[in-house]
């Protein structure tokens, strides 16, 4: 991750934005937030999820620039806590903040949603007043924890609101559709990368599907990565993958050195500079094409 960050214009990921938000309002995304919680239900872009942020004491800087600049900001007090709104482009967005303890200068803990409920009992859970997911027996988000090293780590369940692509025909999408429910944790273990994965479907026999239908993806993968030599390195990588079923659940585990996976991630990025550079050429031949045969070089 540091090496990505370090080398952004190797991995096409453009960092204007975050020196944008260090120069306008002086966070810097990258050093000061600590963690990043999202959880919810339904679909992301109906705004049902709320966002809980461990960021450094730079935050209040964010938080008087909101409370000057923000369009109908106000200040609102629902049963004993104190919440900020202003509106934004999908309606009112609610936020608070408190200290996280701990420190002559504490963290901050900022917590924000696009539903005031939903943000006021995430308040309760912090305080002990309402229980947490983690006291669900039944709930996705404890079916797996993040292991040690974990940088990031997702648990879903009842994945319908997916839409398919326009054609109807796109596999990934309905597989994670029918799913009962998904984990993914990505992390860092000494000198190499991790994701650990576990897809929970139908009934074992869909499971067993799914596994050959990975696998054959897998084999083909090998096969191009060692017949196409602009392919070829990426061919170490399926080396350090593990598939397996248990029950209705498929699990992928992918462990591959830091060094290696840095690798292939920069020819990815490269070849896909070259794909962007290839479509451009395209077009402006196009373009000149077109213009070879307009209308005026037929004037008579």
């Amino acid at each position: 991750v540091k090496h990505v960050l370090e080398h952004p214009d190797r991995f096409n990921i453009e960092m204007d934005g975050i020196e944008e938000v260090k120069q306008h309002i002086g966070l810097d995304p990258l050093k000061d937030v600590r963690n990043f919680t999202a959880y919810g239900s339904g679909n992301p872009d109906e705004g049902n999820f709320v966002f809980l942020v461990t960021v450094a004491p730079t935050i209040d800087q964010v938080v008087e620039h909101v409370k000057s600049e923000a369009p109908e900001y106000r200040e609102i007090s629902t049963d004993g806590y104190t919440i900020h709104s202003f509106k934004e482009d999908h309606g009112p967005l609610f936020f608070s903040i408190r200290n996280a303890g701990g420190n002559a200068e504490p963290d901050r803990v900022f917590i924000l949603s696009h539903d005031l409920n939903k943000l006021v009992s995430g308040l309760e859970v912090l305080d002990g007043k309402r229980p947490s997911l983690a006291s669900s027996k039944d709930s996705a988000a404890v079916a797996q924890t993040p292991g040690p090293g974990s940088i990031a780590f997702v648990a879903a369940s009842d994945l319908s609101w997916i839409e398919s692509d326009e054609d109807d025909d796109d596999p990934a999408s309905a597989l994670l559709r029918n799913s009962d429910q998904l984990t993914v944790d990505i992390g860092e273990s000494g000198d190499d990368s991790f994701i650990n994965s576990t897809l929970a479907v139908g009934s074992t026999e869909d499971a067993t599907n799914v596994a050959e239908m990975l696998r054959g993806v897998m084999a083909l993968g090998k096969i191009l990565a060692k017949n196409e030599p602009e392919l070829a390195g990426f061919s170490g990588l399926f080396n350090g993958v593990t598939l397996a079923t248990n029950g209705n659940r498929v699990q992928v585990n992918i462990r591959q050195p830091t060094d290696r996976l840095i690798q292939a991630l920069e020819l990815a990025a490269a070849m896909d500079q070259d794909d962007s550079h290839d479509a451009e050429d395209d077009h402006d031949d196009d373009d000149d094409n077109k213009a070879e045969h307009s209308p005026a070089d037929h004037e008579h």
